[in-house]
């Protein structure tokens, strides 16, 4: 059900909300927003979770940028809103998952270790434990750069294509 290309559409994800939001009022933006969201859950079964989260990961910045390009507010100020509405949910995702009884370093060092083994051995043999916990340690160093490196792109993309 999650294949790659839901990687490449994430990108684009934010500009429908974002059109819908500067083309209809409020409340008929929140209406239909309900509907595809209740709809979603109806369609998506027990992956309804991962979607809800994917949605509203895109909804939020899409409504905060939209309400930018309605009062007419420079590019800078809309982009702004943007990258810091991304940057929010993002850092909320961290929280969440900290309540929830997760540990991200754990959780990306686990991924990581994983992701390794699918690699051939001839790989596999030259990285050493050593190697490998510096570089989880490193990727977990990064996350604040990938947060802000991620949400700027999200907003760009989302700017270029619906104002």
């Amino acid at each position: 059900m999650l294949t790659p290309l839901l990687s490449l559409t994430v990108w684009f994800a934010s500009i429908p909300a974002a059109v819908l939001y500067v083309k209809t009022n409020r409340g008929l933006f929140a209406g239909i927003a309900a509907i595809s969201l209740l709809s979603a859950a109806f369609l998506s079964g027990p992956l309804f979770p991962v979607f809800l989260g994917l949605a509203l990961t895109m909804l939020i910045p899409a409504v905060a940028m939209g309400e930018g390009y309605r009062r007419g507010l420079p590019a800078r100020k809309v982009l702004t809103a943007g990258v810091i509405a991304f940057l929010a949910i993002f850092l909320l995702s961290i929280v969440i998952t900290q309540l929830l009884g997760g540990n991200i370093n754990q959780l990306l060092g686990s991924m990581l270790r994983e992701g390794l083994s699918y690699f051939p051995e001839t790989v596999t043999g030259v990285i050493t434990d050593e190697m490998l916990h510096e570089f989880i340690s490193l990727t977990i160093m990064m996350i604040p750069f990938y947060f802000i490196a991620t949400s700027v792109f999200l907003a760009s993309v989302t700017h270029a294509i619906a104002r």
